[in-house]
């Protein structure tokens, strides 16, 4: 977290960047995106209001994730995020950075309590974090 100039907390700024894969073309036409990965052979088609988002990509320039949210100015930060991460998942897009998303791991404890209530009673409380 940073601090605003008016004292309040915000969100670390994205340190993230993107571009087209290498082997990923480009369609647009008047009714959609269409994403072309030539190996192995995948299609993807994007809805209209990302083509804006599609000229800024290309496969030789990584493009910040600040700039990206510029150009979709009403889009909800965390939303464009998981969007151009699952094409990342998909293929077609290369991602270098770490996310503001990340300011605490993801972390699951396991605690096996069965048949176990003597060893449990010696452990110490730990206070329980929430996000």
């Amino acid at each position: 977290m940073t601090q605003d100039p008016e004292g309040t907390a915000s969100k670390a700024p994205h340190m993230l960047t993107y571009r087209l894969r290498s082997n990923v073309s480009v369609h647009k036409t008047d009714a959609e995106v269409i994403l072309t990965l030539s190996y192995p052979l995948k299609v993807i088609c994007i809805h209209l209001r990302w083509r804006c988002l599609f000229d800024q990509f290309s496969p030789q320039e990584f493009v910040s994730f600040d700039t990206i949210q510029s150009v979709l100015e009403n889009q909800n930060p965390d939303e464009l995020e998981f969007f151009l991460d699952d094409l990342v998942r998909k293929g077609f897009l290369e991602r270098k950075g770490v996310s503001a998303l990340s300011d605490y791991p993801f972390v699951s404890v396991i605690i096996p309590v069965r048949n176990r209530p003597d060893d449990l009673a010696i452990l110490p409380p730990y206070p329980i974090l929430t996000g």
